[in-house]
């Protein structure tokens, strides 16, 4: 859902096997953010689908905002026929603990407050800017699907130390470089909706077939203590508040 564009295919059922699938004229497609209230009325467009045939997709412009409750609303002259709920997943509170270790062996823990799904797709951002240049350049260190569910939250652990090098590599520089500035850290993470874990079929809609689920991109960024930016040999730009 990190696009401002939303994207949803609708096919008529058949009544039977033999049957032609239900014609979706006049079909209308809403969604409402029962958290502010704003209701979005969907365009429905013909397109070509993969295997050559025409399919029916309707297409709305917003962005679902994270720990915003959604639903989907599919109907005809303004009675709703079929419906389907989503909370897209707040976003965590990140909880740095102080780095330990020395160059290529520090670590950071993690603990994501409020988290009670296991993030995927975590990568750790890296803002710098390489020695003599006041462009910035950020990199990406993929992480998969780390960590572990506590009662805290979701709990990882990043390897400073290592990740120092990727950088280093990333800027085609070698290890004994000291002039590197650190601007900024923060993670990306991708938050899966709870009809993902509960969802036990591959429907979810009310008086139709489908399934209806959000998935949250969340950012959060944190402070590294100066000392161990230092022994990492970079220069602490962050700005702190």
């Amino acid at each position: 859902m990190r696009t401002d564009q939303q994207i949803v295919r609708l096919e008529g059922l058949r009544p039977n096997i033999l049957s032609e699938p239900v014609s979706l004229e006049g079909v209308e497609v809403s969604t409402i953010d029962h958290t502010d209230g704003t209701v979005v009325i969907w365009r429905d467009s013909i397109i070509t689908l993969d295997n050559g045939t025409l399919g029916t997709v309707f297409v709305a412009n917003f962005r679902p905002d994270l720990g915003h409750e959604y639903s989907f609303n599919v109907g005809r002259n303004g009675v709703t026929e079929g419906r389907a709920t989503t909370r897209v997943p707040e976003p965590p509170v990140v909880l740095p603990a102080t780095p330990v270790g020395e160059s290529e062996n520090m670590k950071q823990h993690l603990v994501l407050i409020g988290l009670k799904d296991q993030p995927t797709k975590v990568h750790i951002l890296y803002e710098v800017s390489p020695p003599n240049e006041t462009e910035r350049q950020v990199i990406s260190v993929a992480y998969g699907d780390p960590g572990f569910l506590s009662n805290a939250g979701w709990e990882l652990e990043i390897s400073l130390g290592i990740d120092r090098f990727i950088i280093l590599n990333a800027l085609g520089l070698d290890s004994v470089t000291q002039d590197i500035r650190l601007h900024n850290v923060e993670m990306r993470a991708t938050l899966f909706s709870e009809e993902w874990q509960t969802q036990g079929s591959e429907f979810n809609l009310e008086n139709a077939h489908g399934f209806f689920g959000s998935i949250g991109v969340f950012d959060g960024g944190w402070d590294i203590d100066s000392s161990a930016v230092r022994k990492l040999g970079f220069i602490d730009n962050q700005q702190r508040n």
